[in-house]
């Protein structure tokens, strides 16, 4: 969902630098099926984000299908910021 809000938003490459530097760990949310950001613009900002990916399938809200697994991916993600800390 935030890929396609990213590519909706003119997500330019000074703004996916600046998070590339703030050292926050991202996850990007892929849907297979996405009608608003095609699934090949969603890989294209993960690689540009440097972003681990987690794919559903389905589309722009394909994640609300599968919620453990969504909140889960969050939960690791979060996890991955403070390890090491």
């Amino acid at each position: 969902a935030q890929s396609c809000a990213a590519g909706t938003h003119k997500f330019d490459d000074w703004k996916c630098d600046k998070l590339k530097e703030s050292g926050v760990p991202i996850k990007c949310l892929i849907a297979t099926k996405d009608k608003a950001m095609p699934t090949s613009g969603q890989y294209e900002l993960a690689k540009k984000l440097n972003a681990s990916t987690i794919i559903f399938e389905g589309g722009h809200l394909a994640a609300t299908k599968d919620p453990e697994r969504y909140y889960n991916s969050i939960l690791d993600l979060i996890n991955s910021g403070i390890v090491g800390k």
